[in-house]
């Protein structure tokens, strides 16, 4: 019996660290396209949103495309980052909810 709540808190606390929070209202961090660091030596920090497993379960959606940009921003910078490559967003709006949920995801990446 003690094994189903043990369960079920160990995936609330896994869950819990994705949590939306209000994203940084602008972001300073360059954002690169692939064909714009072809020529520059640079190193992956972290695949945002794509590279834990939590992102199997939960990504954080945002009202608005510049919001969920900033996030991934902020995340990168967090991360050690000093620019964001092939940042893309895209509408997770679900047949049910009808407010858009904007979920964003790129490579954070160290310019060598």
């Amino acid at each position: 019996m003690r094994r189903p709540a043990l369960a079920c808190i160990l995936l609330a606390s896994a869950l819990s660290g994705c949590a939306t929070q209000s994203p940084p209202q602008d972001v300073a961090i360059k954002v690169y396209q692939y064909n714009e660091v072809r020529n520059l030596k640079y190193r992956i920090v972290e695949r945002i949103w794509g590279e834990s497993w939590q992102s199997a379960f939960y990504i954080p959606g945002y009202p608005s495309v510049e919001q969920a940009a900033n996030a991934l921003k902020a995340r990168a910078m967090s991360a050690g980052a000093d620019a964001v490559l092939n940042l893309a967003c895209i509408d997770q709006q679900t047949f049910f909810e009808r407010k858009p949920a904007y979920i964003c995801y790129g490579d954070a990446i160290k310019i060598e």
